[in-house]
C-alpha cells in the first residue's frame, strides 16, 4: 500500500508539473493570438449590409473615427490638446475651432494664423459674456450685439471680423459649457493595430487636461479589446487556481 501510495505522489507531482509547464506555454503565446473585433467581416457577402458597408468604404474610405470630449478645459488649452492628439502616431488629423476658423476668414489680407488668434481671443470673451450675462442665448447672438456696438465697451477699441452669426453658433458644436469637443480621423480601420495604439496613447495625453470621454467605433473597438483581454487573463488564472486545488 505505501508503495503504491508513493507512485500516486510521484504521479500527482508529474502531473502538476507538466500541467504548468503546459500552462506557462499557453500563456506565454496569449498575448500574440491574433483576434478580429470587426465583426462585418463575418456577414456573407451577399448580404445587404456587408453590400451597404461595402458602398460606405468606397464613398467615405476605410478609415477609422474619434471623438475625443473634454471637461472644464479652457478654448486656449483645447487648442493645445487638438495639437497634442494630431501628433500621434496613427491619428491623420483632428479636428477643432482653430482649423474650422479659416474657412470663415473673408479679409484676404489677414494671414490664417493671425484670424485664428483673433478669432480664439474674441471667443474667449464671448464665452465669458455667455456664462456671465447670456448663459441662455447662442454665440451669435451674443457676436451680433458685439457687431451693432450695443456691446462695444465690452472690448473697446476691436475691429471684428465679418462673420455670419449662423457661422458661429455652428462652433457650438466643437465648444460648449467649457466642454471642447474634438474630432479624430485615424489613419487606418477602427480595427487596426496602429488605431487601437493610437487610442492607448490619446487616453493619457487627453485626461492631463480634464476629465475625458470617448465615443466612436475606434474608442468601442479599443474599450471591446481592453475589457476582453483583461477578462482572458483573469478567467486563465482562475481556472489555473481552480485545477490545481
Amino acid at each position: 500500500m505505501k508503495r503504491l501510495a508513493n507512485f500516486i505522489v510521484e504521479k500527482r507531482k508529474l502531473f502538476i508539473i507538466g500541467f504548468l509547464a503546459v500552462t506557462l506555454f499557453f500563456a506565454f503565446f496569449i498575448p500574440r493570438v491574433v483576434i478580429n473585433y470587426d465583426q462585418s467581416v463575418y456577414l456573407p457577402e451577399d448580404s445587404e449590409t456587408a453590400k451597404g458597408l461595402a458602398v460606405m468604404k468606397d464613398e467615405f474610405g476605410g478609415n477609422g473615427t474619434l471623438s475625443v470630449m473634454v471637461k472644464d478645459i479652457t478654448l486656449l488649452k483645447a487648442v493645445s490638446l487638438r495639437a497634442d492628439i494630431e501628433k500621434v502616431d496613427g491619428v491623420r488629423f483632428a479636428i477643432f475651432l482653430d482649423t474650422i476658423l479659416p474657412a470663415m476668414k473673408t479679409d484676404e489680407t489677414v494671414t490664417n494664423e493671425e484670424f485664428v488668434n483673433g478669432m480664439l481671443d474674441l471667443l474667449t470673451i464671448i464665452y465669458k459674456i455667455k456664462q456671465e450675462t447670456f448663459p441662455d442665448r447662442s454665440l451669435g447672438y451674443i457676436y451680433e450685439l458685439l457687431v451693432s456696438g450695443f456691446m462695444l465697451d465690452t472690448i473697446p477699441m476691436v475691429e471684428l471680423p465679418a462673420i455670419n452669426a449662423s457661422d458661429l453658433d455652428m462652433l457650438d458644436g466643437y465648444y460648449k459649457d467649457s466642454c471642447a469637443l474634438i474630432s479624430v480621423m485615424m489613419t487606418e480601420s477602427d480595427y487596426s493595430a496602429a488605431t487601437l495604439y493610437a487610442v492607448e496613447r490619446i487616453i493619457p495625453i487627453a485626461s492631463a487636461y480634464g476629465e475625458t470621454y470617448l465615443t466612436g467605433q475606434s474608442a468601442a473597438a479599443y474599450l471591446n479589446k481592453s475589457d476582453n483581454d483583461s477578462e482572458i487573463i483573469t478567467s486563465t488564472i482562475i481556472g489555473v487556481i481552480f485545477i490545481l486545488a
